[in-house]
């Protein structure tokens, strides 16, 4: 059974334009849910690297300026400024993408700790 894509509402448009060799998702198989990226499920190594750089981005000054600006764009624009329902919904499209960013850091942490486990 293939699960909706992380974190994204929006997966059936996603779909339509087809698969994108980075688009992560979780799939289940034996009842187990498994991390794919680009269609294929990670290997230790790129697992390992990948979760070393979600740890290392989530630590940068960088990353937590761009989500926070991002963020006070969304609610300046879609709660004070917002003049019809298009530009709040363009500021929920703008939360949106920093969910999606954030479910795919949070699906690869998931994936290395039910890894250790096994």
């Amino acid at each position: 059974m293939k699960l909706p894509l992380i974190g994204c509402r929006f997966c059936k448009v996603i779909k339509f334009f087809g698969e994108s060799a980075s688009i992560a998702e979780v799939r289940t198989i034996n009842n187990q849910p498994i991390l794919f990226i680009g269609g294929s499920p990670l290997t230790d190594n790129q697992l390992t690297e990948l979760k070393m750089e979600v740890d290392l981005l989530k630590q940068t000054g960088l990353w937590k300026i761009i989500t926070s600006t991002v963020t006070q764009h969304a609610i300046e624009l879609g709660i004070k400024q917002a003049k019809d329902f298009d530009q709040t919904m363009f500021a929920k499209s703008m939360l949106h993408v920093v969910g999606i960013m954030e479910g795919v850091f949070k699906a690869i942490e998931e994936e290395k700790e039910r890894r250790k486990k096994q």
